[in-house]
């Protein structure tokens, strides 16, 4: 919770939690830029209070006796909603990429994204994370039409 401003809308990453040699391990982003604050959505922030009221504990997503999930527990938890939704089995650090690419069919700008994501390279954002989807190529189609028509009128 100490990492999330609830008035100014943000949360600042400076953490990961990840399972190595069978422990849970705490420390710092792997690059400077994976240290970041990125702003919330509005839904998101109003939805941040409420729950705040009744959360026990430093985490804000923590088991019945305030303590934080190990990563793998939080994975597994994801696999049997996937399952529980008919929705296809994805790994979360997958939801990444996904969600890069809705960021970009939303009209976000790369540097936004990247930023987002805590990139130090736009190159690793747009080659391994971004991928053109059907929307956003009939975008450009749509945006080149309109540039055609400014210039031959």
């Amino acid at each position: 919770w100490q990492d999330i401003d609830l008035d100014k809308g943000t949360v600042h990453i400076c953490n990961t939690r990840i399972n190595a040699g069978g422990k849970v391990i705490e420390k710092g982003p792997k690059t400077a830029a994976g240290n970041r604050t990125i702003v919330l959505g509005t839904k998101l922030i109003s939805r941040l209070r409420l729950y705040k009221e009744t959360a026990c504990g430093a985490y804000v997503i923590v088991k019945s006796d305030g303590m934080p999930y190990s990563p793998s527990s939080i994975t597994r938890k994801v696999r049997r909603f996937q399952k529980k939704h008919g929705l296809p089995s994805v790994f979360v650090h997958e939801m990444r990429n996904t969600n890069a690419n809705l960021l970009c069919e939303a009209g976000a700008d790369p540097i936004t994204v990247k930023e987002r994501l805590g990139h130090s390279d736009i190159a690793t954002t747009l080659g391994i994370y971004t991928h053109a989807t059907q929307s956003m190529e009939q975008r450009a189609t749509e945006k080149a039409d309109e540039m055609i028509g400014t210039v031959w009128i």
